[in-house]
């Protein structure tokens, strides 16, 4: 039996949940009680509306309901990420893991028995990334210190180290951590000045190219983002960047390798109909860089190869 920290102070100090329809306030909670270690729950509207006793509910707007804020000041709506809908099938309560898992310094230590399991449960829904890069999640400073002498060659604990080093998310404490820009970012002990691009926006700017070579594809973002920045990570790789280079004034190189991507696919008769997450699919990933090696140069009429503003580019140039 799973138990959770609860905060009582939710009936009191949080104005948006009090101005919640009780019917919302109940699927709220009984969410948070559902959910697993990493504050994940996969959607099951009947079994919500048996379970606080209701014939009908419209879930989708109690999503829209619960993320939203108001301005002190203007009295102006704020849309808040609460809760997000990943792949129309579960639901994630972002602020699940640091919540649960914070010191009084409100910072979350990965290497502590339970964080380790919401971090590799919060990894296999693919999520760990985008929690980390959005701020969902505060982690403690200095990664690689102290866990020397918590992991103690269990690997499975060295794979969530590795991972979360190669996030990159060792910050001066004066700069930020996930998705805003400016800061001071400290690689072996040396800071260093960077100007961090939001993930959300370079999502955006990735979707955007997306659809203008395919018009009938409506992005999600909620769905599509997340697919997006993997596929980022997966660039990132290809030309053997370090991690997060994309973030780190690698946009418009990342974003002209990603229409190459684009325009190939939309060239290749079987790639033609491939959705975002299709693309970042492992399988789906590995069939278009062989199929791009095979056709290192692009014909003058097929579009593929093309990126904005170029034309043949060879797949060796995206290395």
């Amino acid at each position: 039996m799973r138990k959770y920290l609860h905060d009582s102070d939710i009936w009191t100090k949080q104005r948006w949940f009090r101005k919640l329809h009780p019917y919302d306030k109940l699927a709220f909670l009984y969410i948070k009680d559902n959910c697993d270690y990493s504050g994940v729950w996969r959607i099951n509207v009947l079994d919500l509306m048996d379970h606080i006793g209701i014939e009908n509910y419209d879930f989708m707007g109690f999503i829209e309901r619960v993320n939203i804020d108001f301005d002190p000041t203007t009295g102006n709506p704020l849309k808040r990420s609460r809760l997000l809908v990943i792949e129309e099938k579960k639901v994630w309560i972002t602020a699940f893991i640091q919540f649960q898992q914070e010191s009084k310094k409100k910072e979350v230590n990965p290497f502590g028995h339970a964080a380790i399991s919401a971090f590799r449960t919060l990894d296999s829904h693919k999520l760990l990334r985008i929690a980390i890069e959005k701020g969902y999640i505060t982690l403690i400073e200095d990664l690689t210190e102290f866990s020397q002498n918590v992991i103690r060659g269990n690997d499975k604990d060295k794979d969530i180290l590795e991972l979360l080093e190669n996030l990159r998310l060792t910050w001066d404490s004066k700069g930020v951590q996930g998705g805003k820009k400016g800061g001071t970012r400290k690689k072996n002990g040396v800071a260093s000045d960077t100007t961090v691009i939001d993930p959300e926006s370079l999502c955006s700017r990735m979707g955007n190219l997306f659809a203008e070579v395919n018009p009938s594809y409506q992005i999600n973002p909620a769905e599509d983002y997340p697919h997006l920045l993997s596929i980022a990570h997966r660039i990132e790789v290809l030309k053997k960047w370090q991690t997060d280079a994309a973030l780190n004034g690698k946009s418009d190189e990342l974003l002209e390798s990603w229409g190459i991507i684009v325009r190939f696919c939309k060239a290749d008769n079987f790639l033609a109909t491939r959705t975002i997450k299709d693309i970042d699919d492992d399988n789906q990933w590995k069939r278009l860089n062989l199929t791009m090696q095979k056709n290192k140069r692009s014909k003058d009429n097929t579009g593929g190869f093309q990126a904005v503003g170029k034309e043949n580019i060879p797949y060796e140039e995206m290395k």
